[in-house]
């Protein structure tokens, strides 16, 4: 029988926890740094942003999108997805805009899309829901049509990257191909972006490697990081 979010905990997971309680890095530290580099190289991108769990993902990615287009209201999804997904636009303050599924894939219909686009869009955020993969490069050429930014929700399919997206968002829930217990990871290849997501998992802080700039907030943010313990136990 296979079950539902049972985890193989191997020897090196007992002994990277273990690392972490005797270096006294349970919240950041160096197991994060390390998952961060490995997801990055790993789906060929510039940036691999760690946060608390696949929600916190998208809500994170959405909230930098904010800060570069600030009058924006809508996020366009489709209509058939987990509820953490529709969840975070509501909790950034945006208003989730509703697209029919193909009856098929279970995907979000493509040719819906341009129907919903309004003046007050900010992005269009399919998912892959279930593992499928939905047609990121009609999307694209969608949002590149009326200068819409796309996230990418891949919080259940992990290994999934399209150059298409601005953003690409993954769960490391117990249930999902990788986990960290609970965890999360936005990937960019857009170094503004990428500054805006570290910034908005941490509360809008301005830096995290300047001293100075330490107590600085310009923007809202999220305390969403994720723990050095959590990093630890997917890292082999």
């Amino acid at each position: 029988m296979i079950s539902l979010a049972t985890s193989n905990i191997t020897g090196q997971v007992r002994n990277n926890v273990i690392a972490c309680l005797d270096e006294n890095r349970i919240g950041a530290g160096r197991f994060v740094k390390e998952f961060e580099e490995k997801v990055a190289k790993y789906l060929g991108v510039k940036h691999a942003v760690s946060v608390c769990n696949g929600t916190i993902a998208d809500m994170v990615a959405l909230a930098a999108l904010r800060t570069k287009r600030p009058e924006k209201t809508e996020v366009i999804v489709p209509a058939l997805t987990f509820i953490a997904h529709t969840n975070s636009v509501i909790f950034t303050s945006l208003s989730p805009v509703f697209v029919d599924v193909e009856f098929d894939t279970f995907q979000i219909d493509v040719s819906q899309i341009e129907k919903k686009i309004t003046a007050n869009t900010l992005a269009i955020m399919p998912a892959n829901l279930l593992g499928r993969h939905c047609d990121m490069k009609a999307i694209k050429e969608i949002a590149d049509r009326h200068d819409l930014f796309v996230v990418e929700d891949s919080c259940e399919a992990f290994g999934i990257r399209n150059k298409e997206s601005d953003f690409s968002t993954y769960s490391f829930y117990p249930s999902h191909t990788i986990t960290t217990g609970e965890g999360g990871m936005i990937v960019t290849d857009d170094d503004e972006l990428a500054e805006a997501a570290r910034a908005a998992r941490n509360h809008g802080r301005r830096s995290d490697s300047n001293v100075l700039e330490k107590f600085h907030f310009d923007t809202l943010g999220f305390n969403g990081k994720m723990a050095n313990i959590n990093a630890a136990m997917v890292l082999l």
